[in-house]
């Protein structure tokens, strides 16, 4: 399939879902209006609750394909050649468990990561380049000269050759655990992202990866 004809595609995509979401929108306010009625029977309770649980696939369905919109225009942008989102948990300053939860490749090619890199316990220097990214919101990784980690391994293992990681959020989960949300765009080119490239993804993270995180994770 033609760069084109995926370009048309996606542009298609996103006139579909403007309506869409306007329309959950609407549904929503009426499923609240009569929510907050004193009167009501357990069909009308039904009713809402089913329609709340359409409104919320929609929704979900809409995030997601605007996430992969994204990223599909950062890799037709940048070198970029695979997407990732990670979360990683357990204790307020030093994590423990790193999980891969979304993944989207330029060619098609998946190394599985959701499933290979589940639980991952990370060693110290995988916590300092976390504290890192979250101080100062993104981290510029090379491979080759990156000092031997866990991380370093895997990069080596998949042939990365570039990686940008950026901080996207942190969230408490109880009093005693946090859990912090990160993604990393990487390329197998032997090239270095430019401050060009580097300066699209950021928009593309701003403008419409983090806002549609934050409305999945609601």
């Amino acid at each position: 399939m033609d760069n084109s004809l995926i370009s048309t595609i996606l542009n298609f995509m996103g006139v579909l879902l403007l309506p869409i979401i306007s329309y959950a929108i609407y549904l929503r306010k009426q499923n609240q209006q009569v929510s907050n009625t004193n009167k009501r029977n357990e069909s009308e309770l039904k009713e809402i609750k089913v329609r709340n649980k359409v409104l919320d696939e929609v929704v979900s369905i809409t995030s997601a394909n605007y996430i992969t919109n994204a990223v599909a225009r950062i890799f037709n942008n940048t070198k970029a050649d695979r997407f990732l989102i990670l979360f990683a948990v357990n204790g307020k300053n030093h994590f423990n468990v790193v999980s891969v939860f979304f993944e989207q490749h330029k060619n098609g090619d998946s190394v599985n990561a959701v499933a290979r890199y589940r639980n991952v316990k990370i060693d110290d220097r995988y916590r300092a380049m976390l504290k890192e990214a979250e101080l100062n919101e993104t981290v510029i990784l090379e491979t080759n000269t990156m000092k031997p980690s866990l991380l370093k391994d895997f990069y080596e293992l998949e042939e990365v050759k570039h990686a940008y990681i950026k901080h996207l959020s942190r969230s408490k989960i109880d009093d005693n655990n946090d859990v912090v949300l990160f993604s990393s765009i990487a390329t197998h080119e032997e090239k270095k992202f430019t401050r060009k490239e580097l300066a699209f993804a950021n928009t593309q993270y701003n403008g419409t990866i983090v806002p549609n995180i934050e409305q999945l994770l609601k």
